[in-house]
Protein backbone atom coordinates (compact mmCIF):
# COMPACT_ATOMS: atom_id res chain seq x y z
CA UNK A 1 0.00 0.00 0.00
CA UNK A 2 1.32 3.57 -1.19
CA UNK A 3 0.64 6.21 0.08
CA UNK A 4 -0.04 10.52 -1.58
CA UNK A 5 -0.92 13.35 -0.40
CA UNK A 6 -2.22 11.46 2.80
CA UNK A 7 -4.40 9.05 0.71
CA UNK A 8 -3.88 5.75 0.07
CA UNK A 9 -3.65 4.49 -2.48
CA UNK A 10 -3.49 0.84 -5.32
CA UNK A 11 -0.44 -0.63 -6.48
CA UNK A 12 -2.04 0.66 -9.97
CA UNK A 13 -2.18 4.27 -8.27
CA UNK A 14 -5.74 4.23 -7.59
CA UNK A 15 -6.75 6.30 -4.43
CA UNK A 16 -9.02 4.96 -2.38
CA UNK A 17 -12.07 6.79 -1.05
CA UNK A 18 -14.65 5.80 1.39
CA UNK A 19 -17.06 4.33 -0.29
CA UNK A 20 -16.51 5.44 -3.77
CA UNK A 21 -13.48 4.69 -5.70
CA UNK A 22 -11.48 6.59 -8.93
CA UNK A 23 -10.06 6.09 -11.97
CA UNK A 24 -8.16 8.79 -13.12
CA UNK A 25 -9.42 9.86 -16.82
CA UNK A 26 -8.64 12.75 -18.94
CA UNK A 27 -7.77 16.43 -18.11
CA UNK A 28 -7.74 14.59 -14.64
CA UNK A 29 -11.17 14.25 -14.09
CA UNK A 30 -12.56 11.41 -11.89
CA UNK A 31 -15.04 8.89 -12.84
CA UNK A 32 -16.70 7.11 -9.93
CA UNK A 33 -17.26 3.56 -10.37
CA UNK A 34 -19.33 1.21 -8.13
CA UNK A 35 -17.79 0.01 -4.82
CA UNK A 36 -18.97 -3.51 -5.49
CA UNK A 37 -16.42 -4.32 -8.39
CA UNK A 38 -13.45 -3.29 -5.97
CA UNK A 39 -15.15 -5.02 -3.11
CA UNK A 40 -14.00 -3.89 0.23
CA UNK A 41 -10.80 -2.39 0.19
CA UNK A 42 -11.35 -0.26 2.59
CA UNK A 43 -11.24 0.17 6.48
CA UNK A 44 -11.46 -2.43 9.46
CA UNK A 45 -11.61 -1.84 13.54
CA UNK A 46 -8.83 -2.37 15.69
CA UNK A 47 -9.24 -2.76 19.67
CA UNK A 48 -5.52 -2.09 21.55
CA UNK A 49 -5.90 -4.83 24.52
CA UNK A 50 -5.17 -2.09 26.49
CA UNK A 51 -8.70 -0.35 27.31
CA UNK A 52 -10.70 -0.15 24.53
CA UNK A 53 -13.56 -2.54 22.58
CA UNK A 54 -16.94 -2.42 20.59
CA UNK A 55 -20.17 -2.67 22.46
CA UNK A 56 -23.14 -4.03 20.25
CA UNK A 57 -26.36 -3.76 22.67
CA UNK A 58 -28.88 -6.59 21.49
CA UNK A 59 -27.38 -7.11 18.51
CA UNK A 60 -27.58 -11.09 18.50
CA UNK A 61 -31.43 -10.83 19.41
CA UNK A 62 -33.13 -13.10 21.29
CA UNK A 63 -34.92 -15.56 22.63
CA UNK A 64 -34.90 -18.61 21.16
CA UNK A 65 -31.73 -18.35 18.86
CA UNK A 66 -30.91 -21.55 18.14
CA UNK A 67 -29.09 -21.36 14.94
CA UNK A 68 -26.74 -18.78 14.30
CA UNK A 69 -23.65 -17.84 11.56
CA UNK A 70 -21.24 -15.71 12.09
CA UNK A 71 -18.91 -13.95 9.37
CA UNK A 72 -16.10 -11.83 9.97
CA UNK A 73 -12.23 -11.15 8.94
CA UNK A 74 -9.93 -11.39 12.21
CA UNK A 75 -6.30 -10.65 12.23
CA UNK A 76 -4.63 -12.07 15.32
CA UNK A 77 -1.35 -11.20 17.23
CA UNK A 78 1.40 -13.34 17.74
CA UNK A 79 0.23 -13.66 21.69
CA UNK A 80 -2.52 -15.27 22.63
CA UNK A 81 -3.92 -15.74 26.21
CA UNK A 82 -2.37 -18.54 28.63
CA UNK A 83 -3.92 -20.34 31.59
CA UNK A 84 -4.37 -17.06 33.68
CA UNK A 85 -5.65 -14.85 30.90
CA UNK A 86 -8.75 -17.44 29.94
CA UNK A 87 -11.50 -15.04 29.51
CA UNK A 88 -10.23 -13.49 26.75
CA UNK A 89 -11.90 -13.31 22.95
CA UNK A 90 -12.49 -12.31 20.30
CA UNK A 91 -15.73 -11.26 20.51
CA UNK A 92 -18.86 -12.57 22.74
CA UNK A 93 -22.46 -12.79 23.84
CA UNK A 94 -22.95 -12.65 27.88
CA UNK A 95 -19.93 -13.86 29.99
CA UNK A 96 -19.46 -17.45 30.00
CA UNK A 97 -16.70 -17.36 32.52
CA UNK A 98 -19.45 -16.21 35.31
CA UNK A 99 -22.82 -17.82 36.71
CA UNK A 100 -25.18 -17.09 33.69
CA UNK A 101 -28.27 -17.60 36.02
CA UNK A 102 -31.12 -17.31 33.54
CA UNK A 103 -29.38 -16.18 31.03
CA UNK A 104 -29.05 -20.49 30.23
CA UNK A 105 -26.72 -19.91 26.98
CA UNK A 106 -23.91 -17.52 26.12
CA UNK A 107 -21.03 -17.98 23.33
CA UNK A 108 -17.86 -16.49 22.63
CA UNK A 109 -15.42 -16.74 20.07
CA UNK A 110 -11.60 -17.04 21.61
CA UNK A 111 -8.51 -18.72 21.53
CA UNK A 112 -8.56 -21.90 23.87
CA UNK A 113 -7.36 -21.28 27.75
CA UNK A 114 -3.85 -22.21 27.73
CA UNK A 115 -3.22 -23.05 23.82
CA UNK A 116 -1.48 -21.07 21.38
CA UNK A 117 -2.92 -22.92 18.58
CA UNK A 118 -6.43 -23.34 18.63
CA UNK A 119 -9.51 -20.98 18.64
CA UNK A 120 -12.65 -21.95 19.89
CA UNK A 121 -16.15 -21.40 20.08
CA UNK A 122 -16.92 -21.31 23.73
CA UNK A 123 -20.56 -22.21 24.52
CA UNK A 124 -21.47 -21.59 27.97
CA UNK A 125 -24.84 -23.41 29.96
CA UNK A 126 -25.42 -21.68 33.42
CA UNK A 127 -22.34 -21.29 35.60
CA UNK A 128 -20.58 -23.75 33.16
CA UNK A 129 -17.45 -23.24 30.67
CA UNK A 130 -17.94 -26.02 28.07
CA UNK A 131 -18.81 -27.28 25.89
CA UNK A 132 -15.41 -25.59 23.66
CA UNK A 133 -15.92 -26.08 19.92
CA UNK A 134 -12.71 -25.67 18.63
CA UNK A 135 -10.41 -25.50 15.59
CA UNK A 136 -6.51 -25.26 15.11
CA UNK A 137 -5.65 -21.43 14.83
CA UNK A 138 -4.53 -20.12 11.25
CA UNK A 139 -1.50 -18.20 11.20
CA UNK A 140 -0.96 -15.29 13.28
CA UNK A 141 -0.11 -11.47 12.18
CA UNK A 142 -2.61 -11.85 9.06
CA UNK A 143 -5.80 -11.58 7.82
CA UNK A 144 -8.11 -14.53 7.69
CA UNK A 145 -11.80 -15.10 6.99
CA UNK A 146 -13.78 -17.12 9.36
CA UNK A 147 -17.34 -18.11 8.39
CA UNK A 148 -18.62 -19.93 11.87
CA UNK A 149 -22.58 -21.96 11.47
CA UNK A 150 -24.07 -23.18 14.49
CA UNK A 151 -26.98 -25.56 14.52
CA UNK A 152 -28.36 -26.11 17.35
CA UNK A 153 -31.23 -28.52 16.42
CA UNK A 154 -29.14 -30.19 13.92
CA UNK A 155 -26.57 -30.56 16.86
CA UNK A 156 -23.77 -29.37 14.14
CA UNK A 157 -21.14 -27.14 13.92
CA UNK A 158 -19.32 -26.05 11.08
CA UNK A 159 -16.50 -23.37 10.55
CA UNK A 160 -14.79 -22.33 7.60
CA UNK A 161 -11.22 -20.30 7.48
CA UNK A 162 -10.52 -19.08 4.17
CA UNK A 163 -13.45 -21.11 2.49
CA UNK A 164 -11.93 -24.11 3.23
CA UNK A 165 -13.95 -26.42 5.76
CA UNK A 166 -12.00 -27.15 9.53
CA UNK A 167 -11.98 -30.05 11.28
CA UNK A 168 -13.71 -28.57 14.29
CA UNK A 169 -12.94 -30.81 17.92
CA UNK A 170 -16.15 -31.16 19.81
CA UNK A 171 -16.51 -31.07 23.82
CA UNK A 172 -20.07 -31.30 24.80
CA UNK A 173 -23.11 -31.75 23.39
CA UNK A 174 -24.23 -28.59 20.70
CA UNK A 175 -26.46 -26.34 22.68
CA UNK A 176 -29.96 -25.08 21.40
CA UNK A 177 -30.97 -22.75 21.86
CA UNK A 178 -27.98 -20.86 21.45
CA UNK A 179 -29.46 -17.79 23.24
CA UNK A 180 -32.32 -17.74 25.77
CA UNK A 181 -32.84 -13.64 26.69
CA UNK A 182 -30.78 -11.01 24.48
CA UNK A 183 -27.53 -9.98 25.31
CA UNK A 184 -25.07 -7.48 24.62
CA UNK A 185 -22.05 -8.25 22.16
CA UNK A 186 -18.51 -7.47 22.87
CA UNK A 187 -15.61 -7.50 20.60
CA UNK A 188 -11.71 -7.02 21.65
CA UNK A 189 -12.74 -7.67 25.28
CA UNK A 190 -15.29 -9.80 27.63
CA UNK A 191 -18.32 -8.26 28.67
CA UNK A 192 -18.14 -4.02 29.55
CA UNK A 193 -14.47 -3.94 28.34
CA UNK A 194 -13.01 -6.67 30.66
CA UNK A 195 -9.91 -8.26 29.76
CA UNK A 196 -9.46 -6.50 26.49
CA UNK A 197 -7.46 -7.96 23.60
CA UNK A 198 -5.73 -7.16 20.85
CA UNK A 199 -6.77 -7.41 17.52
CA UNK A 200 -8.27 -6.18 14.31
CA UNK A 201 -11.85 -7.04 12.45
CA UNK A 202 -13.23 -6.43 9.31
CA UNK A 203 -16.59 -7.36 7.55
CA UNK A 204 -18.52 -8.70 10.32
CA UNK A 205 -21.69 -10.29 9.71
CA UNK A 206 -24.17 -12.20 11.56
CA UNK A 207 -27.45 -14.43 9.92
CA UNK A 208 -29.96 -15.61 12.34
CA UNK A 209 -31.87 -18.73 12.32
CA UNK A 210 -29.41 -19.66 9.25
CA UNK A 211 -26.67 -22.63 8.96
CA UNK A 212 -24.14 -21.10 6.11
CA UNK A 213 -22.05 -23.61 4.05
CA UNK A 214 -19.53 -24.42 1.69
CA UNK A 215 -20.95 -21.85 -1.30
CA UNK A 216 -21.30 -19.43 1.42
CA UNK A 217 -17.22 -19.81 3.08
CA UNK A 218 -16.07 -19.72 -0.99
CA UNK A 219 -18.31 -16.22 -1.49
CA UNK A 220 -17.19 -14.70 2.11
CA UNK A 221 -13.23 -15.52 1.29
CA UNK A 222 -13.96 -14.18 -2.10
CA UNK A 223 -10.31 -15.26 -2.98
CA UNK A 224 -8.51 -12.90 -0.59
CA UNK A 225 -10.65 -9.91 -0.92
CA UNK A 226 -13.89 -9.16 1.55
CA UNK A 227 -16.97 -8.88 -0.74
CA UNK A 228 -20.14 -6.38 0.10
CA UNK A 229 -22.09 -8.79 1.81
CA UNK A 230 -25.33 -7.23 1.35
CA UNK A 231 -24.92 -8.64 -2.69
CA UNK A 232 -23.16 -11.76 -1.93
CA UNK A 233 -24.32 -15.21 -1.65
CA UNK A 234 -26.78 -15.61 1.41
CA UNK A 235 -27.48 -11.61 1.77
CA UNK A 236 -31.00 -12.55 1.78
CA UNK A 237 -30.57 -14.30 5.20
CA UNK A 238 -28.13 -11.26 6.55
CA UNK A 239 -29.72 -9.56 9.75
CA UNK A 240 -26.95 -7.52 10.78
CA UNK A 241 -23.18 -6.28 8.75
CA UNK A 242 -20.74 -3.92 9.76
CA UNK A 243 -18.77 -3.25 7.06
CA UNK A 244 -16.18 -0.74 9.18
CA UNK A 245 -15.71 1.54 6.11
CA UNK A 246 -17.99 4.53 7.68
CA UNK A 247 -15.98 7.00 9.54
CA UNK A 248 -18.10 9.86 9.66
CA UNK A 249 -20.25 8.53 12.62
CA UNK A 250 -17.42 7.59 14.64
CA UNK A 251 -17.86 6.13 17.53
CA UNK A 252 -20.88 4.85 16.25
CA UNK A 253 -20.61 1.97 13.27
CA UNK A 254 -23.00 1.54 11.27
CA UNK A 255 -24.99 -1.40 10.85
CA UNK A 256 -26.28 -1.30 7.22
CA UNK A 257 -28.96 -3.71 7.53
CA UNK A 258 -30.62 -1.86 10.06
CA UNK A 259 -30.67 0.49 13.38
CA UNK A 260 -28.83 -1.35 15.49
CA UNK A 261 -25.50 0.07 15.47
CA UNK A 262 -22.37 -0.99 17.73
CA UNK A 263 -20.25 1.98 19.83
CA UNK A 264 -16.53 2.06 19.86
CA UNK A 265 -15.28 2.64 23.41
CA UNK A 266 -12.15 4.45 24.68
CA UNK A 267 -10.57 4.95 21.43
CA UNK A 268 -10.66 7.53 18.88
CA UNK A 269 -11.21 7.22 14.83
CA UNK A 270 -7.34 7.63 14.16
CA UNK A 271 -6.84 5.08 16.70
CA UNK A 272 -9.43 2.75 15.60
CA UNK A 273 -9.84 2.14 12.02
CA UNK A 274 -6.92 0.79 10.18
CA UNK A 275 -6.19 -0.98 6.47
CA UNK A 276 -9.03 -3.70 6.36
CA UNK A 277 -8.27 -6.90 4.70
CA UNK A 278 -7.50 -7.28 1.17
CA UNK A 279 -6.45 -3.32 1.34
Amino acid sequence: MRFRNGKKITAGGVPLRKRTFGIRGRRDRWNVISPSILADAGYAGETDGINDWVSGSNVIGGPGLSTLSISFWAYLSGTLPNTADNNRWLMGVGNPSNSLGSREVSWAVAPRAGQTTQLCFHVSTTGDDSPLHRITTPGVNAWHQHLIAYDGPGATINWYVDGVAQAVTENGPIQSPLLTSSLSLSIGSRDSGAVPRFMKIDNLAFYHNTVLGQTHATAHYNGGTPPDLMTTTGSNHLSHYFDFNDQSTFPTLENRTGSLDMTVMNSTAGEFFTPGAGA
